[in-house]
């Protein structure tokens, strides 16, 4: 994909012409759960595969790669956890605001994925997904 074909805005990447697609839809609160490598999580944890593996060809997959996964419940991310490449991941809630980015179900009834609007801090975003602190 050329530069030409990539359209910028006010997201977080460049993102491919139509994406997110027009079935996502804006973020206006809400809790959802993410795998991350470190209790608190750091800016590196919400990075898009596209950002993590950058000569990885991801073909009709460019939109969903520059997105982020979410989970709509702890249960579907322990679930999820069980997964060999989450299993050394932790699990972060994210306490969604208005304004945080377009967000739409994928992968499942749990998964969802997020396009983070440039200048959102999500690290400020995130709690421990268990009883405890940090």
């Amino acid at each position: 994909m050329t530069t030409k074909e990539l359209t910028i805005g006010a997201y977080a990447e460049e993102l491919p012409i139509n994406c997110p697609p027009a079935e996502s839809t804006e973020i206006k609160e809400g809790v959802y759960f993410r795998f991350v490598g470190t209790m608190p999580p750091l800016a590196q944890d919400f990075a898009s595969h596209c950002q993590l593996y950058p000569n990885k060809n991801y073909r009709d997959r460019q939109c969903l790669a520059r997105s982020l996964s979410l989970f709509s419940s702890f249960e579907a991310a322990t679930k999820a956890a069980k997964l060999p490449a989450l299993k050394n991941k932790l699990i972060a809630k994210v306490v969604m605001i208005p304004g945080a980015g377009r967000i739409m179900q994928t992968s499942g009834p749990e998964h969802h994925s997020w396009w983070m609007y440039s200048g959102v801090d999500p690290v400020s975003l995130c709690s421990k997904a268990e009883n405890g602190s940090w």
